[in-house]
């Protein structure tokens, strides 16, 4: 069984790992959001192919990567061309700003700064997706002057190299306060 991952890299294809693989690093990755340690150098992600980062609340999330230096260590490992997957919260702590998850997560901690670790070629990320949230997504764009990649629960993106492209059973749109566009896929991924 394979799965898609969300990939991000100068020189990386395609990511596809086993779910064997996929389950590994996501323990890995839940076992720093319970406990802090662990996980904190590059170094630490050197025998993995990908990581996942998975949902929970993303304010928290992003604190913790944070204040354990993990996000800085999840740069330096996409910047070598490996692949990271996120899903829900995991997905958008990766955009340019957690400002978008707003309307599902509390922030319950206080946390003071929202900036995500933009890896989305200066996207936000809008997970959970539903043609309803159109007019939300329209007016978070005009406020906050930046684009966001809307995801459905069946639908992902693919960012490598500054092209983005769809993955998935449902459609990605792209929101950049003009148009919603739909993020296509390329005929060489079938």
């Amino acid at each position: 069984s394979r799965l898609h991952g969300l990939q991000h890299g100068k020189d990386g294809g395609l990511c596809c790992f086993s779910l064997e693989n996929f389950f590994f690093n996501f323990c890995l990755v839940f076992a720093l959001e319970r406990n802090g340690q662990g996980l904190k150098k590059r170094a630490d992600l050197e025998a993995f192919d990908a990581v996942y980062i998975g949902g929970g609340n993303t304010y928290s999330l992003l604190a913790q990567l944070a204040e354990s230096g993990f996000d800085r260590s999840l740069k330096a490992y996409l910047a070598e061309g490996r692949a990271i997957y996120g899903g829900s919260a995991g997905a958008a702590v990766l955009g340019r700003d957690i400002q978008t998850i707003g309307h599902l997560d509390s922030n319950d901690i206080g946390l003071g700064h929202t900036s995500g670790l933009n890896l989305a070629d200066d996207h936000d990320i809008w997970v959970h997706y539903l043609a309803k949230d159109d007019t939300l997504i329209e007016a978070y764009v005009r406020e906050h002057q930046r684009p966001v990649l809307a995801i459905s629960e069946r639908a992902g993106i693919v960012i490598e190299a500054a092209n983005i492209r769809a993955a998935g059973f449902e459609a990605a749109y792209r929101f950049d306060g003009r148009t919603k566009s739909e993020v296509r896929c390329r005929l060489e991924d079938f």
